[in-house]
């Protein structure tokens, strides 16, 4: 099993961001993944002998990584990048190299993240207001208070190793899991407020569905644009 856990956040205004900065979390974030994902492919698939021919990658986003908020633009690119990417690649595999996929979505855990793991961009003057959304969610991040409900990181880890276990003889393991899915988001948070994003976006299609098929030559069966 190999598990992408490295990386960090670059908190502030997007638009003061410079390039280096941006790029130097986009190599951590997001490329550190992939490279890392390329190389554990080849050897699950070519090295490893029968019969434990094969593997796991969980590669660790974040909530972040399928919604966004204010003054994480950056980290949010860097985390839906690497949903994208994971998702692509788990359907490229054949079923006979037996490689598998997880992205584990936490919410808040205790850790270094909103400490050393955490840089800040400087203040666009722009953005000074104290109700500004960025500015909000700064002060969020920075409140003591705010990670007393945070998860705990060994509890996350527990929680990972059961869902990776159940992929040894398909018995039931970890919180009722039979087998390993592609997204595991952790923590109570995690999993209301991707919930609800999930809810509002479906209205959302549902109130785009007329613009959207405005567009579709007529007589086509939407099936067929399936390949999913």
């Amino acid at each position: 099993m190999v598990v992408n856990n490295a990386g960090y956040a670059l908190v502030g205004d997007a638009e003061n961001a410079s390039d280096a900065a941006a790029r130097k979390l986009m190599d951590t974030n997001f490329w550190g993944v992939v490279n890392i994902t390329q190389r554990a492919v080849a050897v699950m698939r070519d090295v490893n002998p029968s019969p434990v021919k094969g593997g796991l990658i969980m590669n660790v986003t974040s909530m972040g990584g399928r919604l966004a908020v204010p003054s994480h633009a950056f980290y949010h690119a860097s985390k839906w990048a690497v949903e994208g990417f994971t998702e692509a690649i788990s359907k490229e595999v054949r079923p006979e190299w037996n490689v598998h996929f997880a992205l584990v979505e936490p919410g808040g855990v205790r850790t270094n993240y909103t400490g050393g793991s955490m840089q800040f961009i400087e203040r666009h003057p722009a953005y000074e207001a104290e109700d500004t959304p960025a500015r909000v969610v700064e002060r969020y991040l920075r409140d003591p208070e705010a990670e007393k409900s945070w998860a705990e990181a060994g509890d996350l880890a527990r929680v990972i190793y059961e869902v990776a276990a159940c992929n040894r003889d398909g018995e039931e393991r970890g919180k009722g899991v039979k087998e390993i899915p592609l997204r595991i988001p952790l923590g109570a948070d995690a999993w209301a407020t991707l919930k609800a994003e999930h809810e509002r976006q479906g209205r959302l299609l549902d109130e785009a569905k007329q613009v959207a098929l405005s567009v579709s030559k007529k007589g086509r069966d939407i099936s067929e644009l399936s390949f999913l």
